[in-house]
């Protein structure tokens, strides 16, 4: 039943490849747990307890909460659909209770601090024609000014790029698309870049933005590495380093100079505000800023 569950998901909810892949990861691993620990090969014959003992299993060898929630989120979808297709009587995974996560605030780059990266990234005159120069500045430059996340970037195509607008189209979960407003400086850089890209691969004529040094398009790891390696390069004061950390700069500044709340969620692609609201947290230096003008004493 598994293949048949990954299949709908995939073609009938209209899931992305990342998260199809994500699904079958977890339920395999549960689905092994099974076999290996209880000697059940029939994931209807597993109840609450054996789900329970599996959760156990993981909070042992110190799996963060997050990571657990979200193959436990797999299993219940997993047993929703075999209930629904009547191959159970009963959810076993239905009263089997997430883990509380501990509250932390989004990581996020400092304004001053992007500015900088950006002008320190892109390729000066002695490199203007360096097309992985080119790649990574673009790479980063997009999932800051947009806050697209890193599959998005991966599937955007140029076609995508709307230069006499100013804008983009984005993919995002379960295919949903949304309108992003670009800045008039990236629209350039990314003219720039495509016409190296296209001398760079002898025209080649993917139409993916972002392509591998082989010219296809791009995969995750290299999105990847391309933001760890230049935030690392640049010493900056996040401990974590990776595409998202861009996304969570992109609200927060946003939302830190004035945007509303609901337009940055439509930006952000998020389903409901609940997911946008943690972004409203502020920095250091602008709490005191805010004390300084408000308060009477200060």
């Amino acid at each position: 039943m598994l293949e048949s569950f990954l299949n709908y998901i995939s073609h009938q909810k209209r899931y992305s490849g990342n998260t199809v892949e994500a699904y079958q990861r977890d339920l395999s691993q549960y689905l092994t747990y099974l076999e290996e620990t209880f000697e059940i090969k029939d994931e209807a014959e597993a109840d609450y307890n054996h789900i329970r003992s599996w959760i156990v299993s993981m909070i042992e060898v110190d799996a963060k909460p997050t990571t657990i929630n979200r193959k436990l989120a797999s299993v219940k979808a997993f047993y929703k659909y075999l209930l629904k297709h009547e191959v159970i009587e009963s959810n076993p995974a239905l009263m089997v209770r997430s883990l509380k996560k501990p509250s932390r605030l989004p990581q996020f780059i400092l304004e001053e601090d992007i500015v900088e990266l950006l002008d320190d990234i892109k390729p000066s005159e002695e490199n203007e024609k360096d097309f992985n120069a080119w790649r990574q500045y673009i790479i980063f430059s997009l999932l800051y000014t947009t806050g697209m996340r890193r599959a998005e970037l991966i599937d955007l195509k140029e076609e995508d790029i709307n230069f006499f607008n100013a804008r983009i189209k984005v993919t995002g979960k379960r295919n949903k698309q949304r309108i992003i407003p670009l800045p008039k400086f990236i629209l350039k850089d990314v003219k720039k870049y495509i016409e190296l890209k296209k001398l760079h691969f002898n025209n080649n004529d993917s139409s993916y933005l972002i392509v591998n040094n082989s010219g296809d398009q791009s995969y995750p790891m290299l999105v990847q590495t391309t933001i760890k390696k230049l935030l690392n390069a640049q010493k900056t004061k996040v401990n974590k380093r990776s595409p998202h950390v861009l996304r969570h700069s992109y609200a927060t500044h946003l939302l830190s100079n004035g945007a509303d709340i609901n337009s940055v969620k439509e930006l952000l692609g998020h389903a409901g505000l609940a997911a946008t609201q943690v972004y409203t947290h502020r920095s250091i230096k602008e709490l005191k800023r805010v004390f300084e003008q408000a308060h009477p004493k200060a």
